[in-house]
């Protein structure tokens, strides 16, 4: 069974990608935590911004518990679990990490600030604040040198498709 953590920046192409790989298994879940927060929390959402506030913290840890537990309870039962998030570069998603015991493979996708604009603008909606992300993530973001150093494989995107990516994640497991 495989166990993937694949996250990354605003528009580098993890849930595509991550929806790919979910499909390429014979048992697979695919655990979204933007869609966790997006379409389960009916009130009361806090986006992403630069400020941060106390309760998105608090709501990124609730989401993020919740996918711990569907991922245990679907890896329990023999299916492979890829848990699309994005990479939060206030906790570096360590909430992860009380899924090590179960061999956990982390990749992180990570693509120029141009070509994540260009990918935004190319959805058709109005997602200014997703602009903003990609800003706020190009900053923030810790370098590929350094997430490789705390355990990270780091597949760049700017250059490929989405299934490419997925095909590179793959080779991981």
């Amino acid at each position: 069974m495989a166990l993937l953590l694949i996250a990354g920046g605003p528009a580098t192409g993890k849930s595509t990608t991550a929806r790919l790989v979910a499909e390429s298994r014979s048992t697979s879940l695919l655990v979204d935590v933007d869609r966790i927060r997006d379409t389960m929390v009916v009130r009361g959402a806090v986006l992403p911004s630069p400020e941060w506030p106390p309760e998105l913290v608090e709501q990124l840890r609730a989401a993020r518990r919740a996918a711990v537990g569907l991922a245990r309870a679907y890896d329990a039962i023999g299916f492979d679990v890829v848990i699309d998030d994005f990479l939060d570069p206030q906790s570096l998603l360590t909430e992860y990490d009380e899924l090590s015991d179960l061999d956990i493979v982390r990749v992180v996708l990570m693509t120029s600030k141009e070509t994540a604009h260009q990918r935004n603008a190319a959805r058709g909606a109005d997602l200014e604040y997703i602009d903003a992300a990609i800003g706020f993530h190009a900053e923030h973001a810790p370098s590929p040198a350094q997430l490789v150093e705390r355990g990270w494989h780091v597949v760049e995107t700017s250059e490929i498709s989405a299934a490419q990516a997925a095909e590179r994640v793959l080779a991981l497991l």
